[in-house]
């Protein structure tokens, strides 16, 4: 049986109920289980599932008092643990599933990057859909395509990694665009560190540019096209004039120089003509040339004197046709413009 008094306390509260002393206690030393045993501790434990009372758990002393309260402030302390580990729990997958909802539904591939250069496993769906052969499990294999990129990133790692330079310094090195696959993606990184400021790992965002960067350079391009119409209507002869001295400067470029300086000069003024006639692309594209040239400390290979030709090519077989027409004049047979 059970001690009356402690079972009805014990069914209303739902809680723990300790007595040090029940055969002087004076709530508890009327009661019948307690005048016919003689006990000195109880200790009753309710058993509760699912918010109901399932049974008890009793546990009696006869002999000393206070034996129980040690014991139970322990189960106590267990059960407030374990029911904090499950609130816990239950709000981290809360958050999880949150977390997936938002990771399924973005368009941009988001992870992290730990300390290794290995891929953390929460990611966004999109990455899937990125890299449908499967999605690399070390950043550097983003690059694959491009050795230069992939040994630039190895090195500037590295130096993030080291923490000799300022973290921001060090993250702005990082490649901040790659081609994979026919496409071309953008990246940003984000630091994540601990409270002592030390780098813990990198979040990533990384986004299919491929459709805006070809629409810019489609806008770029018309753009172009109109500033040179604009030039031939103004000044035929002066742009017949830029394109015979463009295409002097490519056929000294294409004969090759002993000297890098002079074809460092041929260069430069090739890059800053094409701007002054408003051929943005054409002039940036030198420029880059220029740079990768500078930091190399090398002259124009053949492959590079050969883009040079291609790109120049495309880039005047869009407005030639109209310098053409200009030069010819436009005539109109009389019965069509006796009929306009």
């Amino acid at each position: 049986g059970l001690p009356d008094s402690v079972a009805r306390i014990v069914r209303r509260t739902k809680q723990a109920l300790v007595v040090a002393d029940a055969i002087s206690d004076p709530g508890h030393k009327q009661d019948a289980f307690v005048a016919a045993s003689r006990c000195r501790s109880i200790a009753c434990i309710p058993v509760v599932r699912k918010g109901e009372l399932a049974a008890y758990v009793l546990l009696e002393n006869r002999l000393v008092t206070g034996a129980f309260t040690p014991q139970l402030e322990n189960a106590s302390l267990y059960e407030g643990m374990e029911q904090r580990v499950r609130d816990r729990t239950l709000a981290l997958n809360e958050r999880n599933e949150k977390m997936r909802v938002v990771l399924d539904n973005v368009s941009e591939g988001l992870f992290l990057v730990d300390r290794e250069g290995r891929l953390g496993s929460e990611r966004s769906a999109v990455l899937t859909r990125f890299f449908p052969n499967g999605v690399p499990e070390r950043i550097v294999d983003f690059f694959v395509e491009d050795p230069k990129l992939a040994q630039s990133f190895g090195l500037n790692w590295d130096q993030l990694l080291e923490g000799f330079l300022p973290l921001e310094l060090c993250i702005d090195q990082l490649p901040h665009a790659f081609a994979c696959i026919g496409r071309i993606y953008e990246l940003s990184w984000q630091p994540l560190c601990d409270a002592q400021g030390e780098l813990r790992s990198l979040l990533v965002v990384m986004r299919d540019v491929t459709e805006a960067r070809r629409r810019a350079q489609a806008e770029q391009q018309q753009k172009q096209l109109m500033i040179m119409f604009e030039k031939i209507l103004a000044d035929p002869q002066g742009v017949t004039a830029f394109v015979q001295e463009t295409e002097r400067l490519l056929a000294d470029l294409a004969q090759g120089c002993e000297r890098r300086d002079v074809e460092k000069r041929l260069l430069h003024t090739l890059k800053g003509n094409t701007a002054i006639f408003g051929l943005t692309t054409y002039s940036q594209h030198c420029h880059e040339l220029e740079n990768v040239l500078e930091s190399e400390e090398r002259g124009i290979n053949e492959q590079e004197r050969q883009l040079l030709r291609e790109t120049w090519d495309d880039t005047r077989s869009g407005f030639t046709p109209f310098l053409s027409a200009q030069s010819q004049g436009l005539h109109v047979p009389l019965p069509d413009y006796q009929a306009a």
